[in-house]
């Protein structure tokens, strides 16, 4: 019985030194240092979108200018300034009954007022000066800007991801060389998404509307092509946070 219970301790005793000899084989945690890096980039847009409203009136003479013939001059419009067809989309076609209105009576005319809108895309202002310098200002109830981009877009993004991969790198290895180490492999890349901030990077901020509202019926005397502005840049920002080894 005492031999048994004596093998008995000498396995258990066996096992826990194979244990704790087992145990000190695993590796240590790697130094490391934990860094982000950021990269920015503007890119001046060559796609344009913008909006035109037109409205039907009465001439001088007091006839009315219908949808069709707005319609058909500002396509003739839009082909004088080199815009291709598959550029120009209809966004709305609309009618509404005409209401006059005073202190003491109102009066309802049963004429319907139609309106068609326009989006065409374009690739500099220019072209928006030719068209907005040939068209009726009576007829254009209102143009805008609806949006900005570009067409290599995804390019420069993949880009600005890059350059903000390549300066962890580089903020690594300043940092970790004004203590004496070297920078080794990458532990981690993560891309940084902040709730704070209210969206993902990259960031994409581009002028919505340069012209917005800024051109109506009573604005178009205003407006000339010498003093339009210049729009503004797509701007692109994106980070990252890097590990990496120190060695």
């Amino acid at each position: 019985m005492k031999r048994f219970i004596l093998q008995v301790f000498s396995l258990t005793c066996i096992s826990l030194i194979l244990v704790a000899c087992g145990g000190s084989n695993v590796p240590p945690l790697p130094n490391k240092i934990m860094v982000t890096g950021s990269s920015e980039m503007e890119i001046t847009p060559d796609e344009i979108y913008v909006r035109f409203t037109l409205t039907e009136f009465k001439n001088k003479a007091g006839k009315k200018v219908v949808i069709q013939q707005l319609k058909t001059d500002f396509l003739d419009v839009c082909k004088q300034a080199g815009i291709a067809a598959s550029e120009i989309q209809t966004s709305d076609y609309s009618g509404s009954e005409n209401w006059n209105y005073s202190y003491w009576y109102y009066k309802k005319d049963t004429e319907i007022t139609n309106s068609l809108t326009y989006t065409i895309k374009v690739k500099t202002l220019s072209k928006i000066d030719k068209i907005v310098n040939q068209l009726d200002r009576n007829a254009v109830e209102n143009f805008y800007i609806v949006r900005t981009s570009h067409s290599k877009l995804e390019k420069f993004r993949r880009e600005v991801k890059e350059n903000a991969v390549k300066a962890s790198k580089t903020k690594a290895i300043y940092l970790a060389k004004a203590v004496g180490e070297e920078v080794g492999r990458a532990l981690l890349i993560e891309e940084i998404t902040d709730g704070d901030r209210g969206s993902d990077y990259p960031m994409y901020k581009s002028n919505e509307s340069v012209y917005s509202n800024t051109v109506t019926t009573g604005a178009y005397d205003s407006y000339s092509s010498t003093s339009s502005p210049s729009i503004e840049k797509i701007k692109l920002r994106f980070e990252v946070k890097a590990e990496y080894e120190l060695e």
